[in-house]
C-alpha cells in the first residue's frame, strides 16, 4: 500500500526547519506530546497522523502544505511542443485570432464609431 505522505521527504523538511529556527528535535517532540520512540516510527512505519503534522506545522512555523505539495521534478518540466502537436496548437490559435478579429470588427462596426 503506498502512501499519501512521503516520510523521509517530510523529515528531511523537518530537519532542515529545525536547523533555521534553531530549535532541536527533543524541542519538538515535546511540543507535540510524543515518545522519542513514536516520533521515529512514524517516520520508518511512514504513519503520519494529519493532527500530528498540523502540530509539527505549527511548532516549525509553516504551511501544512509545504509537505504535502510534490517537490517540483526537473524531469517531469514542460517541453515546447513539436512535430504535428506544434503544427495543431499554431493552427488552433489562429482560428481564435480569425474568431477574435471578426467578433472585434463587427462590435466595433455595430457601434459606428466612424
Amino acid at each position: 500500500m503506498s502512501t499519501l505522505i512521503d516520510s523521509r521527504r517530510i523529515k528531511t523538511l523537518i530537519e532542515k526547519r529545525l536547523i533555521d529556527i534553531k530549535k532541536t528535535e527533543t524541542d519538538l517532540i515535546k511540543y507535540i506530546g510524543m515518545s522519542r520512540g513514536g516520533y521515529y516510527n512514524m517516520f520508518t512505519l511512514g504513519d503520519m497522523k494529519m493532527s500530528v503534522l498540523l502540530k509539527i506545522c505549527e511548532f516549525l512555523k509553516m504551511p501544512v502544505t509545504t509537505f504535502l505539495l510534490p517537490e517540483p521534478d526537473e524531469k517531469k518540466t514542460l517541453k515546447e511542443p513539436s512535430g504535428s502537436y506544434r503544427q495543431a496548437l499554431t493552427n488552433h490559435l489562429k482560428r481564435q485570432f480569425v474568431i477574435y478579429f471578426c467578433f472585434c470588427q463587427n462590435f466595433f462596426g455595430f457601434l459606428n464609431l466612424s
